[in-house]
């Protein structure tokens, strides 16, 4: 265990390293017991740096605490600290780096597997403190184009010359994926 001068404390970055860690390494398995995906594994280094920055830019300790080894005063003042990490953390993805509810609640909900491994895997008693931290979601709309846009897209040499060489890629791949459907 990594642990800081505080023996009730652990440090939460290195327990998320070791987290990523036992991911790619087949340590830690789906519940079916296949490895985890190369993307879902990407996802977890996502949330990794996301939790790493905002534990800088707003001077946030992220730690854990055993809470079995805390009394009552203790325990109301962890469920403090991770009810004001939630709030903090969520203001700060939705604030500073400007992302919406999707990818907010995705790195939520990988925060909340991260505590499932520490309870199951590692057998630290993190407390119940992060089954309140509400994965937020929100319904995209699917639209999609006519045939005559699709047509436009494809055909259009003046449309396609006013893109920069970018765009045009973009544009390529985006047809190229809708007419595989």
């Amino acid at each position: 265990m990594v642990s800081t001068k505080n023996k009730k404390e652990l440090e939460l970055l290195l327990l998320f390293e070791r987290f990523i860690n036992d991911c790619k390494t087949g340590r830690r398995l789906q519940a079916n017991g296949k490895l985890l995906s190369k993307g879902c594994i990407t996802n977890y280094e996502y949330s990794y740096k996301l939790l790493q920055q905002f534990a800088v830019t707003k001077q946030f300790h992220l730690r854990i605490r055993l809470v079995n080894k805390l009394n009552s005063r203790e325990l109301v003042t962890e469920k403090n600290y991770w009810n004001r990490f939630y709030k903090k953390f969520t203001d700060y993805l939705y604030t500073n780096c400007g992302h919406y509810d999707n990818y907010v609640g995705a790195n939520i909900k990988v925060i909340r597997v991260f505590f499932h491994y520490l309870q199951r895997d590692l057998l630290i008693d993190t407390g119940n403190f992060y089954k309140k931290f509400y994965v937020t979601k929100e319904e995209v709309p699917v639209i999609a184009l006519l045939p005559e846009e699709l047509n436009y897209l494809i055909y259009n040499k003046e449309f396609e010359a006013s893109l920069s060489p970018v765009m045009q890629k973009v544009k390529d791949v985006f047809v190229f994926d809708t007419c595989k459907l």
